[in-house]
């Protein structure tokens, strides 16, 4: 069964935990835990099993291990081959829709099954799944059970007091959704390292490119000298042809009518590309305009939808089309522009030299039949052909078809160049789109720290106390963390750490965090075990208060607590669970409400 991805209005509704039952897990031979909206206590004493119920919540939930064995298959009770969790999940109807719109019943269950030879599988509403498909659903729903800011296991308070301020930060992340922009900018730094990569390699090869096309731009020189003084040689020779004098006449004459037609086409294309800019400016006006109206619907997807996004993509992509299409056409008849002039000064340089030719041939025409005086002797003419002569032999073994290699890497090169200049394009707009996706994931951040140090700072007060959240190194992703500054009785706050707080300090403070976290975790399913640990029963009775109250003000959260210490009146509204251990088995018990 596989579910896919959850709408945004779906999304609002999120599944409760109505019932944990556990057969043969650790302590327990089979129990049957109620779970109730708002808040829900676990109390008992030590080693009477009251960790084991959130441990099995969280091997159902998908965690791998657990603080208690690296191995599931240690988890199932002594004598036993196999041990099952099944989560009892409320899928009523919430604001006109269900956490699951595909399972059309009230409920649904998550059965997690263990076996002593390390075998493990899932069941969704007893139809075995796979894990993969249980965590795509958890994950819908902002449950993550290794997160210890979601679930905080025993020994935790000290174990996130340790964490780096990079991975703590990473933790409020994910907890809250706010990973996901993190991502984004992975994944725009990805990109933009494959662009520098590729820009790496376009230009060694563009400066591979320049080397042999300098070797072989010596070698054209070299024929292309040759070539001319071929020409030359034969023109000296023509002038000796009297029939060939009016041909060449008529070839001049030729020349000019075509050089007229040629400069006329010139002006019309001239013309032409004018109107191609003005439409390609337009165009690229367009382009500007949408890629910003993307942005901002990309920036605010939550706001406008995704099927305004995909509207603005559309259209977006449909300018860029015309904005190419222009250009490409503007670039055609440029191209075509440039042929025309280098046409035209080809043909103007063959109209001098066949002006040139015309006076020899008349010149030597003149030795054939009196027309007009030449001015050259044939003496003269004699000369001009040794000193040819001369010239071929300097040049030496000339390569022929020298011209058509250098055309290829001349062509190979540019090519290159552009493509340099296009990974150049793309390095500026892959980094511009990093630095984009910073600033929103920074704002997003800022934004968060801001109201959870409000938070916590009411929090702390509470038992006398003072502190706030620090974020560093926000400038770098990779670097950036989060800091909780403390002090009690009094004391200027310093970084908590283990060894400058004493443990009820270092407890309080991070539930003092852990409850300013709450407004914004995602996760329906809330969990601390043993929050008091090392607290004096006047700080326990204040925070147990205080997760009273978030619990109050969203019920919509199964908040759980445990402890091993007896829970005072005022919180017998709570869901109350007390675990005790019966000759070796744990046995759970409701408190029922007072009427």
């Amino acid at each position: 069964m596989i579910l896919g991805v959850l709408s945004e209005e779906e999304r609002r509704v999120k599944p409760l935990l109505k019932e944990v039952i556990l057969e043969n897990f650790m302590s327990y031979e089979y129990a049957r835990i109620p779970f109730k909206p708002g808040l829900n206590i676990i109390c008992g004493p030590n080693g009477a099993g009251k960790s084991s119920i959130l441990v099995g919540i969280s091997v159902a939930l998908g965690q791998a291990s657990t603080e208690r064995s690296k191995r599931l298959a240690d988890l199932i009770r002594r004598g036993k081959d196999i041990a099952r969790i099944t989560l009892i999940f409320d899928n009523g109807k919430k604001d006109g829709g269900r956490p699951l719109p595909s399972i059309r019943r009230d409920e649904f269950t998550i059965t997690r099954y263990l076996r002593r030879d390390g075998e493990y599988w899932y069941q969704l509403n007893y139809t075995t799944v796979s894990k993969a498909e249980v965590e795509a659903l958890l994950s819908e729903f902002g449950i993550d059970p290794e997160n210890m800011l979601i679930v905080m296991h025993q020994y935790m308070v000290e174990e996130f007091i340790v964490l780096n301020p990079q991975n703590k930060l990473i933790l409020v992340e994910k907890a809250t959704g706010l990973y996901r922009f993190r991502e984004r900018i992975l994944e725009a730094e990805k990109t933009l390292q494959g662009i520098l990569s590729e820009e790496k390699s376009v230009r060694a090869m563009l400066n591979e490119a320049k080397e042999t096309l300098e070797k072989w731009r010596e070698e054209y020189e070299r024929l292309r000298k040759k070539r001319e003084l071929i020409r030359r040689r034969e023109e000296l020779n023509r002038e000796y042809l009297w029939s060939l004098f009016f041909k060449q006449d008529r070839n001049v004459e030729q020349i000019k009518r075509k050089i007229k037609g040629l400069q006329e086409n010139l002006r019309r294309t001239e013309e032409l590309c004018k109107e191609y800019e003005r439409r390609r400016e337009e165009s690229w006006n367009k382009v500007n305009e949408y890629l910003f109206k993307f942005r901002e619907s990309i920036l605010n997807i939550e706001d406008v939808g995704e099927a305004e996004v995909e509207k603005t993509y559309l259209k977006l992509r449909d300018v860029i089309e015309e904005y190419a299409t222009v250009r490409e056409r503007e670039a055609i008849q440029r191209y075509k522009m440039d042929e025309m002039r280098r046409e035209i000064k080809i043909v103007e340089r063959n109209l001098k030299e066949s002006l040139e030719e015309l006076k020899r041939r008349r010149e030597e025409a003149e030795k054939l039949g009196p027309m007009i005086e030449t001015s050259r002797s044939p003496e003269e003419i004699w000369r001009d052909l040794e000193a040819n002569r001369i010239e071929m032999k300097a040049l030496g073994e000339v390569v022929e078809g020298a011209d058509e290699v250098y055309e290829m890497y001349r062509k190979n090169y540019e090519d290159l160049l552009k493509k340099a200049e296009e990974v150049e394009e793309n390095r500026k707009r892959a980094m511009k789109e990093v630095e984009e996706r910073k600033k929103v994931w920074r704002r997003k951040i800022e934004e968060l720290i801001k109201e959870v140090n409000e938070k916590f700072r009411e929090n702390l007060s509470r038992i006398d106390a003072y502190g706030r959240v620090r974020l560093i190194n926000l400038e770098d992703v990779e670097e950036a963390g989060l800091e909780l500054l403390v002090g009690f009785r009094g004391a200027s706050p310093v970084i908590l750490d283990y060894y400058t707080q004493s443990g009820g300090e270092r407890s309080a403070s991070i539930m003092a965090f852990l409850l300013a976290l709450q407004s914004r975790i995602l996760s329906p399913i809330r969990a601390v075990d043993e929050f008091d640990v090392h607290m004096d029963r006047r700080n326990m009775e204040a925070f147990l208060r205080m997760i009273a109250e978030y619990a109050e003000n969203n019920p919509n959260v199964n908040y759980i607590c445990i402890t091993p210490r007896e829970v005072p009146l005022l919180f017998q509204r709570a869901n109350i669970i007390v675990v005790q251990n019966v000759r070796g088995a744990s046995k759970v018990g409701v408190v029922e409400e007072e009427e």
